[in-house]
């Protein structure tokens, strides 16, 4: 239970981290005064994020309702080591992602093309599915 409840607050962290760099690009200005994103794109670079969210969001909380899997065998060692592993394939997916987005802040990216940042990161998300869908199947999918 535990386990479900970390990754649960993790994704949603995620998910909300990513809007809020979106709104920071909206209340940034680059060094010639410009406002990085107008108010009026916030949508274009939200909804991709929340389509893309929401296809996992969607699974995670409906697991925590509907467990249609029966729980495997195991014992608390490997039961940890699986929980470490997801852990790693969360963090590690949901920090690419958000680095991908907050490019525009560092010193060498491209504040002006935020779109395009959106979308690299949307990208990124649909090629490395396969980092966290399993994990997340398999820890919120099973009855425990």
């Amino acid at each position: 239970m535990k386990s479900r409840v970390v990754l649960t607050v993790l994704w949603l962290l995620g998910f909300t981290s990513s809007l809020l760099l979106i709104e920071a690009y909206i209340h940034t200005r680059d060094a010639n005064g410009i406002y990085i994103l107008l108010q009026q794109d916030r949508w274009d670079c939200w909804r991709p994020l929340i389509v893309l969210f929401a296809s996992y969001l969607t699974g995670i909380l409906g697991f925590w309702f509907i467990k249609p899997f029966p729980s495997p065998p195991g014992n608390l060692i490997a039961e940890r080591a699986r929980f470490a592993i997801a852990l790693t394939c969360t963090l590690l997916f949901l920090g690419i992602l958000d680095l991908l987005l907050a490019e525009g802040f560092l010193p060498s990216g491209n504040e002006s093309q935020i779109h395009t940042l959106v979308g690299s990161a949307t990208t990124f998300a649909k090629w490395a599915s396969f980092l966290v869908a399993p994990v997340n199947f398999y820890f919120f999918g099973m009855k425990k």
